[in-house]
């Protein structure tokens, strides 16, 4: 009985290798709900599945090469994307995945480069337009132009990409064209460099005798993060594997040994790449043999797979009946850390054991999936596999893109088929909950999460598991409750409904349904609140959803005025006042809006909502601090001023006798301009100096040709205000205005002068009760008048320093224009200063032209200070006392 015993025990230990091989994953049958995968309208020539990043195993990206746009496939869906990328000015060769998981990165064959965000699909849309010209009567000539677009064309000898990269840890692109040139692109420093790739067996012989390399014929490229350092393999049509440090511009070329030439084809097509999950080794298709090369990043050459072979043989079906036309391939690791690799040929899907690539075996490494035959079979799928592409090892799908222009989709997973969802569209004020129902081909547990990812890692748990033993039958879940959830679980909009199934093995499959879900905005925050005159500046919050279509602001007035507490009873939508703010009119972070036709000096409580384009509204937000307008002023009415008359008595002050003198000859270009002005919010504040740039030049002495006894002299100046009161309202610098000066020059050193000029203030208006800062705002235009007597010491010609001191009297028309009241007045008083000039003149030709010309004598560049007392000799009202710093050009005529 032990001896029977023992000889069982070793049976089944011979067997052990053979029962830990998984069977190989199978495609989910035809006849389930959503498999095979059939939206596609022809068979692509690549898929592209994002292996890291944000969107790991979420999108498939589905390629035809003489097309100009690819599909967008949701993986969570298995579904086609909901939104799809406009189409480019060129067909897309290939694509690639920067190493921030978002930055798709698209190659054109015409060797242009587009970039797409998968995290904003706003970047998917072309916001370029076409433009056209008729240079020919009969022939119209278009420009195409494509916002996502780069140029790398330009840079090209030969312009095109046929197959393009992404390192893995840099912004940098790698692309190899069909020319034979190997290209890099630095995103970071928008660098492009090239070098080409010869294949001296194919030189041709010029006309002078000389020879030209040809190029190799790229079928394949793969980005390899080997553990002897990253590698760039570029596999070709005629046997050769190029290899490429990314931080080099060199390469190898490594080829088929002699020892290989037993195969029919010494020189084979290689078809197409995969690489083990380790990156150490790549399996190659040899699409003219039938065959499957090893090739090593370590070593830089081909691995004998069989040990009865020649010394370097590959992998090959034990007999000819087998399948054949061998064309792609790709490696999968699945669950119990086997490698497989699946070659694509005319009748499934060879499986071949990729788990120890650097060994030679004494049996074939292709994997019988049927074992009832003796031959190797593939897996036979429901269309001719072409194209194929896997999902990472944490969720384990492999997909074929067919010839009958379907996706199979192959896993061990459970697949799950989403029946219905009782409704698509939730407006939680009306309705709030839903159901799914469901099929899954194995039994085990599910999950309901919203907006997880295939792993059912993130996301919000809607149902925990629950355990089903019904395979292929409707499983139609609890009633789900969108309101007992926090907002966080749902996105404002469209929101993935997952169905997880977990079964006795562990093995997690998933799908998704989108769900559009409106909830009622949440509740706005007041940040802030500040009075106007007879209204209210309210500052909040914004609603992060982003279909509002208004905030309702509301004032009422508090129940009690003499001890206000807000929000109390107050309704606000029954008695408020209210006011719309769109909102297009506020940024991301904060808005602020306005509240009119209040009543000054009465206490107000204030509140807020959002409404969203289903009229839903957010509840009202209440703001605890009570808020009263009141009458706002600038400086002029907040010292007292009112408006006067011209001819009147205003605050005890008489118009002086240089008063009456002024106003005959100004009070007509004045008041006239005055009216117009204030009419205006902005205006030019100082004239254009002509000729300042004269002060860089030097030059000779210019000889003056007539008599000057007119003086013109633009300038510039600044306001230092002495006076307390009307520094604290605005300050003391800056305060910039300009002036004109006109006068005449008596013996070259009595000047007799007129001077108008403008300047501007303003700023935060102030309550007039409270004297706190007010959300008014206030403007306050100055238009002095001056009369001056000057005194130059000027003792020779053509002095290069002109000295001089002034001395006269000052009238300044003010207007005060705010939302409260609008005060026009003047003020009158006298000033002293001082100043210099600095001949500039001394330029002949141009001295003589201005001489000839325009009769300027002198031009002369002014710097000058006065002191204004200008305060109409009163101690109350406005004070625009101060000092005066001036800048001019002064030219004598």
């Amino acid at each position: 009985m032990r001896t029977s015993l023992k000889y069982i025990f070793f049976f089944f230990l011979f067997l052990l290798p053979f029962f830990a091989q998984s069977y190989p994953i199978t495609e989910k049958a035809p006849a389930s709900a959503s498999a095979p995968l059939s939206f596609l309208s022809a068979q692509p020539d690549r898929l592209y599945i994002p292996q890291t990043g944000t969107f790991q195993d979420e999108y498939l990206f589905s390629m035809t090469t003489d097309s100009t746009s690819f599909l967008l496939i949701d993986l969570d869906t298995w579904a086609s994307h909901a939104t799809q990328p406009d189409a480019f000015t060129a067909s897309v060769s290939d694509v690639a995945l920067l190493p921030d998981g978002t930055t798709l990165i698209v190659g054109l064959s015409d060797g242009d480069i587009a970039t797409l965000e998968l995290d904003d699909e706003d970047s998917f849309e072309n916001t370029d337009e076409t433009t056209s010209s008729d240079d020919d009567e009969d022939e119209e000539d278009t420009e195409d132009h494509d916002s996502r677009q780069t140029n790398l064309s330009e840079n090209m000898t030969s312009a095109g990409i046929s197959f393009m990269v992404a390192d893995p840890d840099d912004d940098i692109i790698y692309m190899i064209n069909s020319s034979g040139y190997f290209m890099q692109y630095n995103f970071s420093t928008k660098v492009f460099s090239e070098f080409a790739i010869e294949d001296s067996s194919t030189a041709t012989t010029n006309d002078d005798g000389s020879t030209t390399a040809g190029a190799y014929t790229p079928t394949d490229m793969v980005y390899a993060e080997a553990s002897n350092g990253d590698k760039i393999l570029i596999s070709t049509a005629t046997g050769n594997i190029i290899s490429i440090s990314p931080t080099e511009a060199a390469y190898t070329i490594t080829t088929l040994s002699s020892t290989a030439t037993a195969y029919t084809t010494a020189n084979p097509t290689f078809n197409d790449m995969a690489l083990t999950p380790d990156h150490d080794y790549a399996f190659i298709v040899d699409s003219d043999n039938n065959l499957v090369w090893v090739f090593s990043l370590i070593s830089s050459s081909f691995v004998d797979q069989q040990s009865s072979g020649t010394s370097l043989d590959p992998i090959e079906m034990a007999d000819n009946d087998d399948n054949t036309g061998f064309t792609h391939i790709a490696i999968l690791e699945d669950g119990n850390n086997d490698v497989l690799a699946y070659v694509s040929g005319e009748t499934g899907l060879t499986v071949i054991d990729a788990n120890n690539p650097d060994d030679a075996s004494s049996t074939t490494k292709v994997i019988d999936v049927e074992t009832t035959e003796t031959d190797e079979d593939p897996i036979i799928l429901s269309g001719t596999p072409g194209p194929l592409a896997t999902t990472s090892s944490d969720t384990q799908y492999l997909l074929s893109a067919n010839g009958d222009a379907t996706i199979s989709v192959l896993t061990e997973n459970p697949w799950i088929s989403i029946t219905s969802i009782s409704t698509e569209e939730l407006v939680t004020e009306t309705a709030s909950t839903f159901t799914l129902t469901f099929q899954a081909d194995i039994a085990g547990s599910y999950t309901i999460k919203a907006n997880s990812n295939p792993l059912g890692t993130t996301g919000t748990a809607l149902i925990t598991a629950t355990t089903f033993t019904d395979i292929d039958t409707d499983i139609t879940t609890a009633e789900i409750d969108v309101s007992n959830f926090d907002r966080t679980a749902f996105v404002e909009g469209i929101n993935k409904i997952f169905v997880h199934v977990t079964d006795d093995e562990g093995r997690l499959g998933h799908t998704a349904i989108e769900l559009t879900i409106d909830r009622p905005p949440e509740a706005v925050t007041i940040t802030g609140v500040n009075f106007g005159n007879q209204k209210v500046f309210v500052t909040f919050t914004p609603s992060s959803d982003d279909d509002i279509a208004k905030y309702l602001l509301y004032a009422e007035e508090a129940e009690n005025q003499t001890d206000p507490t807000c929000p109390g009873a107050l309704t606000f939508t029954t008695n408020g006042t209210a006011k719309k703010i769109n909102p297009a009119n506020c940024s991301e972070d904060s808005c602020v809006g306005e509240i009119t036709s209040l009543t000054n000096d009465t206490i107000y409580c204030i509140a807020a909502l959002a409404e969203d384009n289903a009229e839903q509204q957010s509840p009202l937000s209440g703001f605890s601090t009570p808020i009263a307008p009141e009458q706002t002023v600038g400086p002029a009415g907040f010292l007292g001023e009112t408006s006067c008359s011209l001819g009147t008595k205003t605050q005890g002050n008489n118009f002086s006798l240089l008063v009456l003198l002024f106003l005959p000859l100004l009070s007509f270009f004045v008041v006239r301009r005055a009216l117009c002005v204030v009419r205006s919010k902005h205006f030019i504040i100082f004239f254009s100096l002509l000729t300042i740039s004269l002060a860089w030049a030097q030059g000779v002495q210019a000889q003056e040709k007539t008599p000057q006894n007119w003086t013109l002299e633009p300038k510039i100046y600044t306001w230092f205000p002495t006076d307390s009161a009307m520094r604290d309202f605005v300050g003391l610098f800056p305060h910039f205005g300009g002036e004109v000066e006109f006068g005449y020059l008596l013996k070259d050193r009595f000047n007799f002068t007129i001077t108008g000029g403008l300047s501007y203030e303003g700023g935060n208006a102030i309550g007039l009760r409270s004297g706190g800062a007010s959300g008014d705002s206030y403007a306050l235009y100055l238009f002095p008048v001056r009369f001056d007597f000057i005194f130059r010491f000027d003792f020779k010609s053509d002095q290069l320093f002109l000295p001089y001191l002034r001395a006269g009297g000052d009238l300044v028309f003010f207007h005060e224009r705010g939302t409260g009241n609008n005060i026009t007045n003047y003020k009158f008083g006298f000033h002293g200063g001082a100043g210099i000039g600095v001949l500039l003149d001394r330029i002949e030709q141009l001295g003589h032209n201005l001489e000839t010309v325009i009769g300027v004598n002198d031009i002369y560049f002014t710097f000058e200070v006065r002191y204004a007392y200008l305060n109409s000799f009163s101690t109350t009202g406005l004070d625009l006392s101060g000092f005066y710093p001036y800048m001019g050009v002064l030219f004598e005529f």
